[in-house]
């Protein structure tokens, strides 16, 4: 048996999962980072808004050349993205896409995008910087 219980009160969300293992349920918290680590203030924003101000967030640090956090943002930009959708695709069935869902995974694949090329920057100035990786 497996069910999952999902709460979005105010400013947060958090999932819960209760499985059956050997005989007994075990619950399990799930909280997902990018939505954890939003302000407490974007509770009140609509998820496609606090998609993009996650995006934005992790932009300004690359342009900052903040690398290395900025590509954590992207990915936790996506992440939340990532869950909102799944969690949406399950509750609602077959009504699966809005224009706000497309959107949105229009903002994931640009978050990817960026992470994919901040992580080739971060790469190159490995390299550069440790002589033992020069063959």
């Amino acid at each position: 048996m497996y069910a999952r219980i999902i709460f979005r009160p105010g400013s947060g969300a958090a999932s819960l999962e209760f499985r059956e293992l050997g005989g007994g349920f075990r619950v399990f918290v799930i909280d997902p980072p990018a939505v954890m680590a939003s302000p407490a203030g974007d509770g009140s924003l609509k998820p496609l808004q606090r998609a993009m101000k996650l995006a934005n967030r992790a932009i300004k640090l690359d342009t900052g050349n903040r690398h290395r956090e900025a590509y954590v943002e992207y990915l936790k930009s996506v992440s939340f993205i990532s869950q909102f959708l799944a969690d949406e695709a399950e509750q609602k069935g077959g009504e699966l896409l809005n224009s706000d869902s497309h959107k949105m995974l229009k903002v994931a694949d640009q978050c990817l995008e960026r992470a994919r090329t901040t992580a080739g920057k971060l790469g190159e100035s490995i390299y550069a910087n440790n002589p033992r990786l020069h063959h």
